[in-house]
């Protein structure tokens, strides 16, 4: 029985031994945190906001600047709603204009939603951003016009 209050003893100290040691010890940052700031959906979301300010693909950035390019908004005003992974079924992403070849490879990429104004919009992009189709625009648009 005294041994074995003595190796419960014994183990609780060098238990709290580690623990003490693991609180004390400060953690540094990753060199890449201190580095690199991560392109957010949206630049300026005020406390208890619903919208997200989490990391997107660098594919969504670049569809998120040519659709405020080609509406005349600045970037800030479209929110990124998702960014979903797809595997699109031409190099023309899907969605070829009348009478343009596409290349019939699988193009792995993503499909991004996006609203500003009150209307939605959708990209599809490969996974860099380099081929970029503008997909759809909101009902609404052609309501209004």
């Amino acid at each position: 029985m005294l041994k074995i209050i003595i190796a419960l003893v014994a183990l609780a100290a060098i238990t709290g031994g580690a623990i003490l040691f693991k609180q004390n010890k400060k953690e540094e940052p990753r060199k890449e945190e201190q580095t690199q700031t991560p392109a957010t959906s949206g630049d300026s979301v005020s406390s208890g906001s619903l919208v997200h300010d989490l990391p997107i693909e660098p594919a969504a950035k670049v569809a998120r600047k040519n659709l405020a390019d080609f509406l005349s908004v600045d970037e800030k005003d479209i929110l990124i709603l998702e960014v979903k992974d797809q595997d699109w079924p031409d190099s023309c992403l899907g969605v070829a204009a009348v009478d343009e070849f596409c290349a019939q490879v699988i193009t792995p990429g993503f499909e991004v939603i996006m609203t500003v104004g009150g209307k939605k919009y959708v990209y599809r992009t490969d996974k860099d951003g380099t081929i970029l189709r503008r997909a759809s625009v909101a009902e609404s648009d052609y309501e209004s016009k």
